[in-house]
């Protein structure tokens, strides 16, 4: 008996945390990606951080929950100050219902397409229309915590896609380098 209360205690919580993650998702598109983020951790930061890591990141992102079919370009441009200094970098990819709609998210990085971040997964071409999918630029190099939070602070990165004019990428808290 105890087993079984424990089981529904465990699926309750589920629940719960599937109603919690519903109306995050419904406010977040209502009042801007930016609404919850101080409240919420990014998803591509990892859960357990040790406050000592030699090497740390930063990444800017922003989420996008779905595309219209056809062939997509974007655009980021770049601008931290040096020695990282300031780019630009494009990517193009396909939106189609015959892609499969993946059950995690695509990361729209330097390079197009992927389905991983850390480490780069695989390389994709074309995507779901329902996909989830995020813009994402990191750092990686020998970064400490310090420095990773001064490049959050002082870099501004834009994404244009297609024709739209540029939008703001968010800085996520500073991580340890899995």
């Amino acid at each position: 008996m105890a087993m079984e209360e424990e089981k529904k205690k465990g699926l309750d919580i589920v629940k719960i945390a599937g109603v919690i993650t519903a109306i995050a998702t419904l406010l977040a598109v209502l009042f801007g990606q930016g609404f919850l983020a101080k409240y919420l951790p990014s998803s591509t930061t990892p859960t357990s951080v040790s406050e000592n890591a030699p090497v740390w990141t930063i990444d800017f992102e922003m989420t996008v929950l779905g595309w219209n079919a056809g062939h997509h370009k974007y655009t980021f441009d770049i601008k931290c100050p040096e020695p990282e200094g300031s780019d630009t970098f494009g990517a193009e990819f396909d939106v189609s219902d015959s892609a499969p709609l993946l059950d995690q998210i695509v990361y729209l990085r330097l390079t197009g397409p992927n389905t991983g971040l850390f480490p780069a997964g695989e390389k994709l071409t074309t995507i779901n229309p329902k996909q989830k999918t995020k813009f994402v630029v990191a750092f990686q190099g020998s970064y400490t915590k310090a420095d990773v939070i001064e490049l959050g602070q002082k870099c501004k990165i834009t994404v244009a896609v297609d024709c739209f004019p540029p939008t703001n990428l968010k800085p996520s808290e500073p991580f340890p380098m899995p």
